[in-house]
């Protein structure tokens, strides 16, 4: 008695050949479109991971540029302060030469 398995039993219904051979011939058949498809995604990430690239770099330079801008103002800011405290300075020997004399 020679009993089939299930998959040995199935046929294709359009070309006569059995399931097997038949699922060989679709996955044969639909592999260039899957790689194709892989291929063209790949493609997107390439070209979204430059973009990114690029984005992040301008935002380094920029970011960069505002540093230089608040070096420059914290610069400026402590010469300010030290004319500041000249001025003050001069001020107080001013007040203590005045007073010295009216003494």
């Amino acid at each position: 008695m020679n009993i089939k398995t299930p998959s040995e039993s199935r046929s294709c219904q359009v070309c006569g050949k059995d399931a097997s051979q038949a699922d060989l011939i679709a996955a044969s058949a639909v592999r260039p479109v899957i790689i194709m498809s892989q291929n063209r995604q790949e493609a997107k990430d390439r070209l979204r991971a430059s973009h990114d690239y690029q984005i992040n770099l301008k935002a380094e330079l920029e970011i960069r540029q505002l540093h230089q801008k608040l070096d420059h103002l914290l610069s400026r800011q402590w010469e300010r302060l030290v004319e500041i405290q000249e001025v003050q300075l001069e001020l107080l020997n001013e007040m203590r030469g005045s007073r010295m004399k009216s003494d």
